[in-house]
């Protein structure tokens, strides 16, 4: 097999080991250790499949035996281990932390396949989910036992000889600083390629050629981008196999052949590897024309079924496996084999490849048993597959189903088959995030739900909503003419909706392939639960569907049907700080101890948070291109922040720029300085630069009830520390732009703006929301006339809340008004 060789680090220092009766004790970091067990103390030093570096740098460590104990200790933690389970702990901060796992947070899970929710609609079963190395308690245990070795070759071979083998994760609330211990056992995740982050289409259909080519020309037209054209199972023959072939009129239909549908061989039309000339006459030109739209195609993969008689390559592989191919013997698949592999790569997989396919969905769902004893097929075409891929590619990637710890480092997940509901929907915040926890930062779901379930406008977008915000938003649904995800497909505005949401994903390229940067180098994910910003903080754990979004967004998805007036109804807990609502500019001053309320949304917006000072980087490039972007657009709110802004070349080249946000709340004065380093050829020589400020806005909708502020909104730019040529629109939301960017120089560019009161921020926010607000238009002139007269935080709120508005549309007047706020901020 020709792929990069596995360069495992897995034997620990001598001076880290210590052996105590049946057990070998490794310190690794002065909070992780790892505890062998075995009576013949044949300890394993190679690599697992899970493991593969414990050649860490040694850390000091005291060892004591007393009363039938040995105790390991660092200058961080203490390891209490005896051959009575009850009786071993770890000692951390003064506190004993039994190794029982109780608290441990999870992690993820192999599949979501006919799952509604959190339940499986085949037996009712309830979804599980792996354990990952972040516990409340404050220690995680990840059991490694069940991992094969590896060869030298990277080649899964033996079991393990530990009777047992474990790792203790002890990093108290730490969870950052645990994953990040698990990469240094694991690797990090790998760079994806820039077009992963775009908008994939995908859907269980038999497309022709002509028909999906049709499809993305009319996505083209509505303007909405796509970055990646999914085929399933039907780019080769499959659903109607047996028809177009004559497998069974020819009595060809046998067991020796592959082609007798049998509990163990079953959906025969699954496995495939021949273009169906039926619907794709010329595949190679149907490639390329994908590839002039500016989409990346990925085929669907079933290998279970091994390869048969009629495929193209039939030939070749019998003789590469040592099969007459006059017997049209099926040639079965074996993953346990480096000759079946071998030929399978280059056989079946790499002409394909050269034709233009880029990348494979691998669509294992056919049990982890194989010829190798131990060995998942699942977690063998995840690792083979992801390193021929990066034979060839620099930023290699495949997508495929979870085959345990490690998985991350082959991206990104598939999680299977879900049913279209709300249930579904409500799930996938909490599950995404959560994968953090086990190191598994990139999964893919099918966004809006694969099948059953009931046809609902409002989910759809929802669904899409939350897409936007995820780490891959691929759409798709099984085969059905009743059944896709075409925005145009969606009536009464939803369809407009959830194109701006597409829009509004393909703008987020630049930022999320920023954010893809700093997982690959930082092993921080782009989802976080709550908790890993605010580990004290009860209400944390409270909220499992509000996560961290980069290192300054908050994101709490609509997950519930709307209510009145098309209002939607979502609990949120912010912590304390002030935010700024990603959509409606609406801001919200957060005291200690943090907030809980429920944010109203309507059918245009999902509560996403910004931090102060949190900056937002995307592309104002049209079309399906995902390039550094020529028009290059950042968001700032006001506040100290920063953002990395990354970019490279398909040669390697690559640059940083440095994003940084000041604000001087005397003078009103928000600064944000750039300056790039590294290989500047790779940003376009006509890049145009925009700055958008949300939270300077002089003139607002609502002041024509309201006293505008006085006063002008100034700005100055300079490049190099000399004033510069620039453009800005200053009249509502502040807009900088300078034209003519030179990545050689550093900019700086300041906006001062004159100071707003807080109940003149809330009275605008409530004008605001007020004019959009269903009701008669004598009950809004009433309220709007108590707003205009309210001299203070808490006659407004008590004005609004005793108005004869409904009770959803006063909460969501009075969303961000706290009776707490100082009102000289």
């Amino acid at each position: 097999m020709n792929h990069p060789p596995i360069l495992p680090t897995p034997k620990s220092p001598a001076s880290q080991f210590i052996l105590w009766r049946d057990f070998r004790v490794t310190v690794l970091c002065d909070r992780l250790f790892r505890i062998e067990e075995d009576p013949t103390h044949r300890f394993n030093d190679r690599a697992t499949q899970s493991i593969l570096y414990r050649d860490l740098p040694p850390v000091p460590f005291r060892i004591k035996e007393a009363d039938g104990t040995l105790t390991v200790a660092t200058d961080a933690a203490a390891l209490t281990l005896s051959e009575n389970p009850a009786q071993c702990f770890v000692l951390l901060d003064g506190v004993r932390h039994p190794l029982d796992n109780r608290g441990n947070l999870l992690g993820t899970t192999r599949t979501l396949d006919c799952f509604d929710g959190e339940y499986n609609i085949r037996d009712g079963h309830r979804l599980t989910l792996s354990e990952g190395v972040c516990s409340r308690d404050g220690v995680a245990i990840l059991d490694d036992t069940a991992s094969l070795t590896l060869d030298a070759d990277g080649f899964p071979d033996a079991a393990s000889p530990d009777k047992s083998d474990r790792y203790l994760f002890a990093y108290g609330h730490d969870y950052r600083a645990a994953v990040h211990a698990l990469y240094r056992l694991t690797g990090l995740p790998p760079m994806l390629p820039r077009f992963a982050f775009g908008n994939w289409w995908s859907r269980f259909h038999a497309y022709t050629d002509q028909e999906y080519l049709h499809l993305m020309d009319r996505f083209a037209a509505a303007d909405i981008p796509l970055t990646v054209a999914t085929l399933d199972t039907d780019w080769h023959y499959s659903s109607h196999l047996d028809e177009e072939k004559g497998i069974t009129a020819s009595g060809k239909n046998t067991v020796d052949r592959g082609c007798l549908e049998t509990p163990e061989n079953r959906k025969i039309g699954w496995t495939g590897y021949s273009w169906n000339r039926n619907l794709f006459p010329n595949p190679n030109a149907f490639l390329q024309a994908l590839h002039r739209r500016g989409l990346r195609v990925t085929l669907n993969l079933h290998p279970a079924s091994g390869i048969r008689y009629y495929e193209d390559a039939y030939p070749a592989m019998a003789e590469a496996m040592g099969t007459d191919p006059k017997t049209e013997a099926v040639i079965p698949f074996d993953v346990s084999s480096k000759r079946f592999l071998e030929a399978y790569f280059r056989i079946l997989h790499h002409p394909l490849e050269q034709d233009g396919v880029d990348f494979w969905w691998i669509d294992w769902q056919q049990g982890t048993s194989s010829a190798k004893d131990g060995l998942d097929p699942l977690w063998a075409l995840n690792h083979f597959h992801y390193l021929d891929h990066a034979a060839r590619h620099r930023h290699p990637l495949i997508m495929s189903r979870y085959a345990g710890i490690g998985s991350h480092r082959y991206p990104i997940g598939f999680s299977g088959d879900t049913t279209i509901s709300w249930a579904t929907l409500r799930l996938m915040p909490y599950f995404t995030a959560t994968a953090a926890n086990c190191g598994y930062s990139w999964w893919s779901h099918d966004i809006g739900g694969h099948h059953l379930g009931e046809k609902d406008d409002e989910l759809y977008l929802r669904f899409l909503q939350f897409g936007v915000f995820n780490p891959i938003n691929r759409m798709h649904c099984t085969d059905s003419p009743l059944l896709t995800k075409e925005p145009w497909a969606y009536e009464s505005g939803i369809g407009q909706l959830a194109a701006d949401a597409l829009r509004l994903r393909h703008r987020m390229i630049p930022f999320l392939y920023s954010q893809n940067h700093r997982t690959a180098t930082e092993g921080l994910a782009l989802c976080e639960p709550l908790y890993y910003g605010y580990p004290e903080c009860a209400e944390s754990y409270r909220y499992p569907n509000e996560y961290r979004f980069g290192q300054h967004f908050l994101v709490a998805p609509v997950t519930d049907h709307s209510r009145t007036n098309g209002l939607s109804k979502t609990p949120v807990w912010l912590p304390e700080g002030v935010w700024t609502d990603f959509f409606t500019g609406d801001v919200y001053r957060i005291g200690k101890g943090g907030r809980e309320f429920t944010a109203v949304r309507s059918p245009d917006s999902i509560p996403v948070f910004a931090e102060a000072g949190a900056v937002m980087v995307c592309s104002g490039d049209r079309g399906n291109t995902c390039e550094n972007p020529h028009a290059l657009e950042i968001t700032v709110w006001n506040g100290d922040g920063n953002f990395r802004l990354f970019e490279d070349r398909e040669d390697g080249a690559e640059c940083l720029t440095a994003i940084e946000a000041s604000y001087d709340p005397q003078m009103g004065t928000q600064t944000v300085t750039l300056r790039t380093e590294g290989d500047r050829a790779v940003i376009p020589h006509d890049r145009q630069l925009t700055l958008r400020f949300p939270n300077i806005v002089l003139h607002h909708s609502a002041d024509e009830l309201l006293n505008p502020p006085t006063g002008n909104v100034t700005v100055t730019v300079e490049r190099n520390g000399q004033a510069t040529a620039f453009d800005a629109d200053t009249y509502a939301e502040a807009t900088v732009t300078v034209a003519d960017y030179d990545p050689n120089a550093t900019y700086t560019v300041r906006v001062t703006s004159p100071a707003v009161s807080i109940l003149s921020e809330k009275k605008r926010e409530v004008i605001a929301k007020l004019q959009k607000t269903q009701a008669s238009f004598s009950t809004r002139r009433k309220v709007a006339e108590k707003v205009q007269a309210a001299e203070d935080l808490s006659h407004l709120r008590g004005w609004v809340l005793l108005s004869d508005l409904g009770e959803l549309e006063k909460k969501r007047l009075c969303e961000t008004i706290f009776a707490d706020e100082d009102l000289t901020c």
